[in-house]
C-alpha cells in the first residue's frame, strides 16, 4: 500500500510538472473596438466615426525564465493576409477594392502564423509541418490581399507626411495618387527593409506584451471569422539558450504554448 501511495504521488507530481511546462507561454486572442474616423470608401459611414475592430494578441510569460519566440504576426498595425501581399506596382489595387464582394454569409477560419483562410465547413486542422498538405484557398483571400495592399500603402503615406491619398479613400484636402505612383514615391522617400529581428519576441520572466492589430480589412469584406494560432510556426531553431541584447533567453517550443481562438462576425 505504501508503495502504491508513493507511486501515485510520483504520477501526480509528474502531471503537475507537465501541466506547468505546457503553460510556459500563454498567447491569448481577444477583440477590442475603438471609435475612429475611417476614410476607406468601401466602409459605410466613411469620414464619420466608426467602431473599428482590433485583434489583440497578449503574450504572457508564466515562467521564471527569460523566453524568446517568434511573433504570431509581424505587422506593426494591421492583421493582414500577408502571404498574398507582394506590392505589385503594375496592379491598380486602389481601383480593385472599390468592387469588393460581400462575404457576410460566409464563414472562415484564419490560422494565424500559417496565413491560411478557408471555409469553416471544410476546415481540417492545418498541419504546418506537412509540406504536402493541400489547402484550397477561397476567393476572399484575393480581396483581402488587395485591401491590405492599399491599407498599408496609405498608412505609409500618412506616417511619412505625404499629403496624398489612394483613389479608394476619401480624406479631406488630400490629392489623389495611383497605387503604382504611391509605391514608387514611398520607395524614393523612405525605403524600409524588414529584418529577421522584427519577427522575434522576447519576454522576461513573468513579463506580458501585447500586439494590437487592426481588422479594418475584415470589416470591409464582412463575413464570419474564427482566428486561431498555429503554435508550430512559432518555434525557433533547436538552439541552446540564446544571448539577445546582452541577456540570456530560452527558446520556446510549441508544446510550451497554450492558446485560444476567437470568433467575430461582420455584417
Amino acid at each position: 500500500m505504501k508503495s502504491l501511495k508513493i507511486h501515485l504521488i510520483i504520477v501526480i507530481l509528474l502531471l503537475c510538472i507537465t501541466s506547468l511546462h505546457s503553460q510556459s507561454i500563454s498567447i491569448e486572442l481577444s477583440i477590442e473596438w475603438q471609435k475612429e474616423r475611417v476614410y476607406l470608401k468601401t466602409i459605410e459611414g466613411g469620414e464619420k466615426e466608426t467602431l473599428a475592430p482590433y485583434l489583440v494578441i497578449t503574450y504572457k510569460n508564466m515562467s521564471e525564465e527569460n523566453l524568446i519566440l517568434k511573433k504570431v504576426e509581424y505587422d506593426e498595425y494591421y492583421l493582414s493576409n500577408v502571404s498574398l501581399i507582394m506590392f505589385n506596382t503594375k496592379v491598380d489595387y486602389d481601383e480593385r477594392v472599390l468592387y469588393l464582394r460581400d462575404y457576410s454569409q460566409d464563414t472562415y477560419v484564419y490560422v494565424l502564423g500559417s496565413f491560411i483562410i478557408e471555409k469553416y465547413s471544410t476546415y481540417i486542422k492545418y498541419d504546418s509541418l506537412n509540406v504536402d498538405t493541400e489547402i484550397e484557398s477561397p476567393i476572399v483571400n484575393s480581396d483581402l490581399s488587395n485591401l491590405y495592399s492599399v491599407l498599408t500603402t496609405q498608412r505609409e503615406l500618412d506616417i511619412n507626411g505625404i499629403n496624398k491619398q489612394l483613389r479608394c479613400f476619401n480624406y479631406p484636402n488630400k490629392e489623389f495618387i495611383t497605387y503604382r505612383e504611391a509605391r514608387n514615391l514611398l520607395w524614393m522617400h523612405n525605403p524600409k527593409l524588414s529584418s529577421e529581428f522584427d519577427k522575434i519576441l522576447t519576454l522576461k520572466a513573468k513579463q506580458i506584451k501585447k500586439q494590437r492589430l487592426s481588422l479594418l480589412g475584415y470589416l470591409a469584406v464582412k463575413g464570419n471569422f474564427t482566428f486561431k494560432i498555429d503554435e508550430n510556426l512559432l518555434n525557433l531553431p533547436d538552439f541552446p539558450d540564446i544571448i539577445f541584447e546582452g541577456e540570456k533567453y530560452k527558446p520556446v517550443k510549441s508544446n510550451d504554448i497554450s492558446t485560444n481562438s476567437i470568433q467575430i462576425s461582420f455584417k
